[in-house]
């Protein structure tokens, strides 16, 4: 099990662009490196307040099945997550929007939080341990 980052999530802070419907998108892949049940991969900074709208996901490998989770991690690496807010391990090579029951939690966090930011992230349910794992997202958003 290991921690992976997006550059999408290491190079942008988190987009409060304007009061209204705003979206982070991108994609991961971890290229030859394997990856196997339990990976974790930050894939973007969400602006606290956050109203989750949307999100769509896709995934492949090169090879074998690999069910992802998305939803959001707090505290980096070794923080708390709730990976099936989103998406319960959805399946590759399919078009996976939220297919978790209830209305999502507004991104949150607490004055003392250093990051002041939520973590929008994926991580590896099941399946083989496989190399070429990519991953497709769009996760829209509004602030009020």
């Amino acid at each position: 099990m290991a921690t992976y980052t997006s550059t999408v999530f290491a190079n942008n802070q988190p987009k409060a662009v304007h009061a209204g419907v705003n979206s982070v998108s991108g994609s991961y892949s971890m290229g030859a490196t394997a990856s196997s049940n339990g990976d974790i991969i930050f894939l973007a900074k969400i602006p606290n307040g956050a109203k989750f709208v949307l999100i769509e996901e896709d995934h492949s490998t090169g090879a074998t099945a690999q069910a992802l989770s998305l939803g959001y991690a707090s505290g980096g690496p070794g923080g708390s997550a709730t990976f099936s807010a989103f998406i319960a391990s959805g399946a590759q090579a399919t078009l996976n929007r939220k297919n978790v029951a209830g209305i999502p939690a507004d991104c949150s966090l607490s004055a003392n939080d250093p990051n002041s930011y939520g973590i929008l992230a994926a991580k590896v349910e099941s399946g083989t341990a496989t190399t070429s794992l990519i991953v497709n997202f769009v996760f829209n958003y509004r602030l009020d």
